[in-house]
C-alpha cells in the first residue's frame, strides 16, 4: 500500500491547534456502535416487519416515519441504542490535543463523554446543535472548543436528522451552522475521520468547498478504514486528483495511534500533576555554565505516567530543572493540606544529597522544598509528602510545580536522571 502516514504539515498544524476534526460513523464503530446498515435493518424489522432491503439509512427512516406516530418512536429507538455507548481508547485520547473545532454528523455522545471523562482535558466543549447555539461560539478559543453537530444529537432527540426530509430541513433550518462549517476550511486543515466512499453527501460537500474556495481552501485529510490495498490505491488516486487532499487508509485507531507517536500530547504533563490539568511541561537550564542539553521525557501510562529529567551541570552557580506550569488561571489548592509525589533517584554520587523537589510557585512568591534524597537513592519509586501549612502558601494562586537541582549540590559534569510521577494535592 502507498505511504499512509500523516503528512508533516498536518502534524505541525495539530501541534499548533489549527486543525478541525470532522468525525463520521466509522469512528463510532470503535466504541461498538451499530453501523448505518445495521440500524437500517433494525428499523425495517422493528417498525415495518420487513426483511433486509439494500437501501440507505435515510431512505429507510423516510419509509418508517411516513407512518403516523413513528417519528417519536424512531427517536426513542435511536436513543436506546446509542445512549449506553462508551468512548473507545481513541476517543479518550482526543482531549489530549488542542483542536480548532470538532464537527460530527453522528448522533451519539461519545465525544462529549470522552471530554467530560478526562479530568485533564485540554479544552472544554461548547456543543452547537442549531443556529440558536451559534452565539456560544464567541467563547471559543484556546481553552474552549466548539462541537458542531449539524445532524443533531440524542441528547435532544427532536434535533436528530435521519430521514431524507430531516436532512433537507436541517440544511434549511441550520443554514448558518453549515456555513460556519464550510468557513472552517478557510481557517486551517480539516481532517475527515470515519467516512468512506459510500458517504456521498460528505464527498459532495468536500468537492463543493474545493471548487468554490479554490486555492484559499486549507489542506484536507480523508482518514478511512480500507483494508483492501487495490481499493485503497484506487480511492487515493481519485481523492488526490479530484479533491486535492490527502488520503489515509489506516482508520480512526490507526490515525490516533500515529498521532501519539509523533505529537507530544498537551495533556501529557497533566498525567503527572493531575490537579493542575491542563498544564504544560518545559525544561530550563542556565546561570553560569549550566548544561543546555537538559531534557525531559514523559511516558504516558495513565495513573502511572512518568516524567524523567536528564541533565548535567558544569558550574557550581549553574542550575537545571523541569517545570509543570498551569495553563490558564492558577489553581485553588486551599482545600488541600499537603502535596505528595513519587521520586525515583538512581544511586549516583552527589556533593550534597538534596533536590528542590516539589518547589511550588505562586504568582507572588516561591516555596522551596529541599528534599533530602540520600535515603531515596537506588530504591526505585518512593513517595514523599510535604505539608502545605508549613509554608503559609498563597494557596489560591498556585501556578507551577518544579523539580530543580543547583550546581553547588551536584557533582559537576555528572549526568543525572531523576524520575517524577503522581504529584498530588491531598
Amino acid at each position: 500500500m502507498a505511504n499512509d502516514s500523516i503528512p508533516s504539515g498536518i502534524i505541525e498544524a495539530i501541534e499548533k491547534g489549527e486543525c478541525t476534526l470532522f468525525i463520521g460513523a466509522g469512528a463510532s464503530l470503535a466504541a461498538n456502535a451499530p453501523a448505518a446498515e445495521d440500524l437500517a435493518m433494525q428499523l425495517l424489522s422493528v417498525f415495518l416487519q420487513m426483511k433486509p432491503w439494500p437501501i440507505g439509512l435515510e431512505s429507510v427512516a423516510s419509509l418508517v416515519t411516513a407512518h403516523a406516530g413513528n417519528r417519536g418512536r424512531v427517536e426513542g429507538f435511536l436513543k436506546d441504542r446509542l445512549a449506553q455507548l462508551r468512548p473507545s481508547d481513541s476517543h479518550r485520547r482526543l482531549p489530549w490535543y488542542r483542536w480548532r473545532a470538532i464537527v460530527t454528523t453522528n448522533y451519539d455522545q461519545l465525544i462529549e463523554k470522552a471530554y467530560t471523562g478526562e479530568a485533564g482535558a485540554v479544552q472544554r466543549l461548547i456543543p452547537v446543535l442549531g443556529e440558536t447555539d451559534l452565539p456560544n461560539l464567541r467563547s471559543a478559543g484556546a481553552d474552549n472548543i466548539p462541537l458542531l453537530k449539524p445532524h443533531g444529537c440524542i441528547s435532544q432527540p427532536a434535533t436528530v436528522a435521519i430521514s431524507h426530509e430531516d436532512m433537507y430541513d436541517a440544511r434549511t433550518r441550520r443554514r448558518l451552522l453549515f456555513t460556519h462549517i464550510e468557513l472552517l476550511h478557510l481557517l486551517g486543515p480539516v481532517i475527515y475521520i470515519g467516512y468512506s466512499f459510500r458517504d456521498v453527501h460528505v464527498l459532495d460537500m468536500i468537492l463543493d468547498v474545493t471548487r468554490r474556495l479554490g486555492s484559499y481552501r486549507q489542506p484536507i485529510v480523508f482518514v478511512t478504514h480500507q483494508q483492501d490495498d487495490r481499493k485503497a490505491d484506487a480511492e487515493r488516486r481519485w481523492f488526490e486528483r479530484t479533491l486535492q487532499g490527502e488520503y489515509l487508509a489506516a482508520g480512526f485507531d490507526g490515525f490516533v495511534d500515529e498521532l501519539g507517536r509523533r505529537v507530544r500530547p498537551v495533556i501529557g504533563p497533566s498525567w503527572i500533576v493531575r490537579q493542575m490539568a491542563p498544564c504544560r511541561c518545559w525544561t530550563f537550564a542556565g546561570n553560569g555554565e549550566a548544561s543546555y542539553t537538559a531534557s525531559h521525557e514523559i511516558s504516558l501510562e495513565g495513573e502511572n505516567s512518568e516524567c524523567w529529567f536528564t541533565y548535567t551541570i558544569n558550574h557550581e552557580e549553574g542550575y537545571a530543572g523541569v517545570v509543570f506550569e498551569r495553563l490558564g488561571d492558577p489553581i485553588d489548592v486551599s482545600q488541600y493540606t499537603l502535596v505528595s509525589c513519587e521520586l525515583n533517584v538512581p544511586d549516583v554520587d552527589r556533593v550534597i544529597d538534596r533536590l528542590e523537589a516539589l518547589k511550588l510557585e505562586s504568582h507572588l512568591r516561591l516555596y522551596v522544598n529541599l528534599q533530602e534524597i540520600g535515603a531515596l537513592k537506588g530504591r526505585g519509586w518512593v513517595r514523599i509528602a510535604v505539608p502545605l501549612e508549613k509554608y503559609d502558601i498563597d494557596k489560591t494562586r498556585l501556578g507551577r510545580v518544579v523539580l530543580a537541582d543547583n550546581g553547588h549540590r551536584a557533582l559537576l559534569g555528572q549526568e543525572y536522571r531523576v524520575g517524577l510521577r503522581k504529584v498530588r494535592f491531598e
